[in-house]
């Protein structure tokens, strides 16, 4: 699966859409909030053609990626960053995206695509002119409604046994992953299946789980008001991790996690000098524990950028996976 998978990305960042050929099944459905729904293999391969001027850069790096196996279909979720760049006087003028992605493969093709943008930032017009951009006014940041359900793109609910084995430091990223995509896609009720019952808003906090759900779902609630019109607070939410270090100590572990928000980053940005760089706005530190063999989240506490940061990690410009 995963080399199926790379050559979908292969495709993408090459510019090489016919590649898609022998990846896609024929009837494979698109629904991006970006590039609109279609269905048959040649016009989802003509909605991921690149329409725009030619670049020096399509880097795309893929976060929190899950994939679960039942029989001969396989579900995978992950959040796909996207760095756009091409040179102008010597410049490199940059766009930046995220979109969460669910994607259904049946016997190694992939049939279903699902995919809404989070966050952009820098030169929108590389893009803006063909791609539908985030809508700040609308839940999801799509005006054409929800693209990803949180119900029934959940990868651990579609297939609640994989056969793909995890060992513990892979079964821990996976409830963390779960707990990220549940938070971007709204379906708060299922953090009851990642988190502990004395698991609060943070360390030592009282309320427990319940109380920890019920924060979520009133921050997700909020609005706001600019001239006169009614808002919702965050269109879109990200929760896109990369683990930092990870300590298991028999049936409780210990990880530090970096959340990846360039678009929140107020006075670090990428230009051609660092673009092997990524700089993070928030650190989580994170207890689990394990119940009934279940890796389970059983702590929380946190740093934001402006009380440390941001903090800046290089990387090899040609690593995919974070």
């Amino acid at each position: 699966m995963k080399e199926v998978f790379d050559r979908f990305v292969d495709a993408l960042e090459k510019n090489q859409v016919e590649l898609l050929e022998s990846v896609l099944d024929d009837n494979v459905v698109l629904n991006s909030s970006a590039l609109g729904c279609v269905s048959g293999k040649e016009k989802v391969i003509e909605a991921f053609r690149w329409k725009g001027l030619k670049t020096d850069l399509y880097k795309a790096k893929i976060f929190d990626n899950v994939v679960r196996k039942c029989g001969n279909k396989v579900w995978q979720t992950f959040y796909s960053v996207l760095l756009i760049g091409k040179y102008g006087m010597d410049f490199m003028n940059l766009f930046q995206c995220c979109f969460i992605n669910a994607f259904e493969y049946v016997d190694d093709k992939i049939v279903s695509i699902k995919s809404n943008m989070t966050f952009e930032h820098g030169n929108t017009l590389m893009v803006s002119d063909w791609w539908n951009m985030i809508d700040y006014k609308t839940e999801y940041g799509c005006k054409r409604g929800v693209v990803l359900d949180g119900t029934k793109d959940n990868p651990w609910l579609n297939c609640p046994v994989s056969e793909i084995p995890l060992n513990d430091a892979e079964a821990i990223q996976d409830t963390f992953n779960r707990y990220c995509l549940d938070l971007d896609l709204g379906n708060f009720d299922d953090l009851a299946n990642v988190a502990t019952e004395s698991m609060g808003p943070y360390t030592g906090s009282e309320g427990g789980r319940d109380v920890w759900i019920s924060n979520f779902k009133k921050q997700w609630a909020r609005k706001v008001v600019f001239n006169g019109e009614e808002f919702v607070r965050e269109a879109v939410w990200n929760h896109i991790n990369t683990f930092k270090s990870l300590d298991i100590q028999g049936d409780t572990a210990y990880a530090v996690i970096y959340r990846f928000e360039p678009n929140r980053i107020g006075t670090r940005f990428q230009h051609k000098y660092n673009l092997n760089s990524h700089y993070y706005s928030f650190i989580w530190y994170m207890n689990f524990k394990k119940e009934n063999g279940k890796w389970l989240m059983d702590g929380i506490d946190f740093s934001h950028a402006n009380e440390r940061g941001p903090w800046q990690v290089e990387y090899d410009m040609d690593q995919r996976y974070f």
